[in-house]
């Protein structure tokens, strides 16, 4: 359940953000991976106060209805946005956000003590379990697909999938608060959610940069391009940022993404997992500015796979995610052959060109 643990990462993160500014403390929050466990750095939470943290506006305002927490509640709203043309849905939608979000607002303010004893606990797993207890709730799809499926159970001549999947509210309410602020939401033929795994990263830098991100068009011709192109964004922003600054210090080790898609007036999974960093990032680390036009060319590519050309995305998506050989040939034929179509180059679209530069930093990372 790697969704449901980042989401829970960048959760807590938050709420010690919060809890930073509320004392006046030190805000210099770091996001790390230790391996087994993801760790935060930041001021300790010794004197926490429940009443204050109720009263609090910046910690209010994380639970206002928004489109976000709606995605959030996709598999109960039943739809990702809200119907403006029908008043009596759309006000049904908005109950059932509202409802939800003050539960999960009463749990984190209600328990905070209890929440931060727990995290600050480097051997604590929240329990995960098919029946329903007091004080646990469903762990919905949308904030891990892996979920929907419940346990697996043998039976002769096979496994039957198992029921519900749940967990201790106050951990999931961790969840839903980091997936509702964090989580970048990529819409097209499935609905796919996005977070980056830190291996070093500064809280702050990240806000940054995902306030950067939201205005991108994503090349949505499957949930691997759209993953390939939100990665080359993100990878291209802490690019510019080791150009810009004196040192280079935060970088991430995969996406975790989380795709559902709609059969009739039911959201089913469609998949989930990691998407790699680490040759992207690796080429930042070998030449940051052949790196730099690497990524616009891509970005380049992406944007244009469209209009009969979908398989130029779709087979550097694949080189990107699994940067083999032979996908760099089936690549690179379909380049050159658009590349080459006189009929495109009347209509004035012409596909970018590579340096010798750049192809011998590409193939420094084919296997």
């Amino acid at each position: 359940m790697e969704m449901f643990d980042v989401c829970r990462l960048y959760g807590l993160a938050l709420l010690i953000d919060i809890y930073a500014q509320m004392k006046n403390y030190d805000n210099r929050i770091i996001l790390e991976d230790k391996g087994y466990y993801y760790c935060i750095q930041g001021p300790e939470a010794k004197d926490i106060n429940e009443q204050e943290l109720k009263n609090n506006k910046n910690y209010l305002s994380l639970f206002t209805p928004s489109d976000n927490w709606s995605k959030i509640f996709l598999t109960i709203t039943l739809s990702p946005t809200i119907d403006t043309k029908n008043e009596k849905r759309k006000n049904k939608i908005l109950s059932i956000i509202n409802n939800k979000t003050k539960i999960i607002q009463s749990e984190i303010s209600s328990n905070i003590q209890m929440i931060y004893k727990n995290y600050s606990n480097g051997s604590y797993l929240p329990e995960i379990t098919s029946k329903k207890k007091d004080g646990f709730d469903t762990i919905y799809q949308s904030i891990d697909v892996s979920a929907s499926k419940g346990f697996r159970r043998p039976i002769r001549d096979g496994y039957e999938d198992g029921g519900q999947v749940y967990a201790p509210l106050s951990d999931l309410a961790l969840a839903y608060v980091g997936g509702a602020h964090f989580i970048q939401w990529i819409w097209g033929d499935s609905i796919i959610g996005v977070l980056p795994s830190p291996i070093r990263a500064s809280y702050k830098n990240y806000m940054e940069i995902q306030s950067q991100l939201k205005d991108h068009n994503i090349c949505r011709v499957s949930v691997n391009t759209a993953l390939a192109h939100y990665a080359i964004n993100l990878v291209e922003c802490m690019r510019k940022q080791s150009v810009n600054q004196s040192y280079y210090a935060d970088k991430y080790s995969f996406l975790v993404y989380s795709a559902m898609i709609k059969t009739g007036n039911q959201w089913k999974p469609s998949s989930g997992g990691i998407f790699p960093l680490d040759n992207l990032f690796s080429m930042i680390e070998n030449d940051v500015n052949t790196a730099g036009g690497i990524f616009d060319i891509w970005n380049n590519i992406f944007r244009n796979a469209r209009d009969g050309r979908e398989d130029l995305g779709i087979s550097l998506a694949e080189f990107i995610s699994y940067p083999l050989l032979d996908n760099y040939y089936d690549y690179i034929n379909i380049h050159l052959k658009y590349s080459l179509n006189k009929d495109l180059q009347k209509k004035k679209i012409f596909l970018p060109k590579y340096s010798s530069k750049e192809i011998n930093l590409v193939m420094k990372y084919v296997n």
